[in-house]
């Protein structure tokens, strides 16, 4: 959550996001999408993990916990029998284009001017005006260029010659706190149509946590297909690694698809199973077939057991194409759930993308504390989007501060008392009440004191003050780091509080 803490040992430090350099290509890039109360890491070479492993805060939840769920999460792109994927983690087949952020190492923020090219937030309409949805966007591009059955063997006609339009959308208000959304845009660069395509949102996640207890071990798998929901949950409902009870849930929305078949496929595979490689035209077509639901390559290849990779249930819900849930739902001999190491393909297909088209998808990534409350937010995730996400936004207010000797002085303008207008009212004009400043002592930035509520006092000014408002924060001994945060608030039509940030 950059931009809206302040962070003091006696002097005072901003709190900032920083990205790793972990690929030797200048052009690669990534960064986190941290505004609201689940991380969520995203790259520019379709894959929203680390590439040599390394465990960013990905699906983190309540972000700066630690609590991380997600060991692999990616996109795969194919059309008979060339499947471009980012899921092995020792060969990408997406390669980054360039001129898309400022070549920093870091994709292009919305948030933050610095990551942006130098003509501006590269997504614009027709008159150069900048396009930015929500409160927090990130975007990139990249293509299949490293298409290893083009890059390595020379095979010209397996390049499918794509580009991936990527945009994440997340925003920082009540009601958004536990999702981000994702568009692709896949645009065939081609002088070809590509046929029977398919997408997979490919999913790995290790509900309770990722690096010690096994708790990859023990997961499960739903499906509600009226909400185009696929979730994980703990099957023991305890996270060894974390030792806590109810870990939470994740899941994943196909919100738009190119043929409105929403999840039009999805299996789940024993991680043990699916031992990625993509450098293969085997695996090129285990992964096209297992997204298409074609059994009979399964059944008709020696090496493969086809009840590996297909879970339908003693009554399938629509053929070989959506395995049935309680397949994952595995006991021990006293009846006790144990659930498995389960990877998900999340799928939709087929499409056809002709030369110069793009084909667009809507994927939301989420979290819930339990399993009602993630369909609470996969509902809310659906109402924003029949929308158009039209998410009434407060702005975020920065705040600066002067330290002296067991006092800390913090200030901030009245810019949001004479500009901000809530445009999605009837009537446009500024509906904020005031300001919250909270502070902690908290490393993990998770519990919060209200130090102050500030009625907002210069909606009637014109003339903007730097030093508008002071508050003086006398309770503070030297030595010690104290976080602050400074949100501005509305109540809502329902009486409910809104703030421009969630703690």
């Amino acid at each position: 959550m950059k931009l809206f803490r302040i962070n003091f040992l006696i002097m005072l430090l901003l709190l900032i996001s920083n990205t790793n350099t972990f690929a030797q290509d200048p052009d690669r890039a990534t960064g986190t999408h941290n505004i609201n109360q689940v991380g969520y890491f995203v790259t520019n070479i379709g894959q929203f993990y680390e590439w040599d492993g390394t465990f960013q805060r990905t699906m983190e939840y309540p972000i700066n916990s630690g609590h991380i769920c997600m060991y692999r999460q990616c996109i795969m792109i194919g059309v008979p029998v060339n499947v471009i994927s980012a899921a092995s983690g020792r060969y990408e087949e997406w390669d980054a284009l360039p001129g898309y952020n400022a070549g920093n190492y870091e994709i292009a923020m919305s948030n933050d001017p610095s990551t942006w090219p130098d003509s501006g937030w590269p997504v614009q309409d027709e008159e150069g005006n900048y396009i930015i949805l929500s409160q927090q966007d990130s975007y990139c591009v990249y293509c299949d260029s490293l298409n290893w059955r083009y890059y390595n063997n020379h095979e010209e006609d397996m390049l499918l010659n794509i580009r991936v339009h990527q945009s994440v959308y997340s925003w920082g208000v009540i009601g958004t706190e536990k999702f981000h959304i994702l568009k692709f845009e896949i645009e065939n660069n081609s002088d070809r149509e590509l046929k029977e395509m398919y997408f997979n949102f490919y999913s790995d996640m290790d509900m309770g946590g990722i690096s010690s207890g096994g708790e990859w071990l023990d997961d499960c798998v739903g499906f509600d297909k009226d909400r185009e929901l696929v979730y994980f949950f703990d099957a023991d409902k305890y996270s060894d690694e974390w030792d806590e009870e109810n870990p939470f849930l994740t899941g994943v929305i196909f919100l738009k698809t190119p043929n409105d078949l929403g999840i039009s496929d999805w299996h789940w595979i024993k991680a043990s199973i699916d031992e990625v490689a993509v450098n293969s035209a085997f695996w090129d077509s285990v992964s096209y077939y297992l997204m298409k639901s074609d059994t009979m390559f399964f059944h008709n290849h020696p090496l493969l057991d086809v009840s590996d990779y297909f879970h339908l249930g003693d009554n399938p819900l629509n053929g070989t194409h959506w395995d049935d849930p309680t397949t994952s739902h595995i006991t021990d001999e006293s009846g006790n759930l144990i659930g498995t190491d389960v990877v998900a393909y999340i799928c939709n297909g087929p499409f056809d993308v002709s030369p110069g088209e793009r084909a667009e998808i809507w994927v939301a990534v989420m979290v819930g504390d339990n399993e009602e409350d993630l369909l609470a937010v996969a509902d809310k995730i659906w109402e924003y989007y029949e929308d158009d996400f039209k998410i009434a936004i407060i702005p975020m207010p920065e705040i600066e501060a002067k330290v002296s000797d067991c006092i800390v002085d913090l200030y901030w303008s009245n810019k949001l008392d004479v500009e901000y207008i809530n445009p999605i009212l009837a009537i446009p004009e500024n509906d904020l009440e005031g300001y919250i400043l909270y502070r902690t002592t908290d490393p993990t930035l998770s519990n919060w004191t209200v130090l102050d509520t500030i009625h907002m006092l210069y909606k009637e000014d014109s003339v903007i003050t730097e030093q508008a408002y002071h508050f003086q924060d006398k309770a503070v001994y030297n030595g010690f780091r104290y976080f602050y945060n400074l949100s501005a608030y509305r109540i809502s039509p329902a009486g409910k509080l809104e703030q421009s940030i969630l703690l």
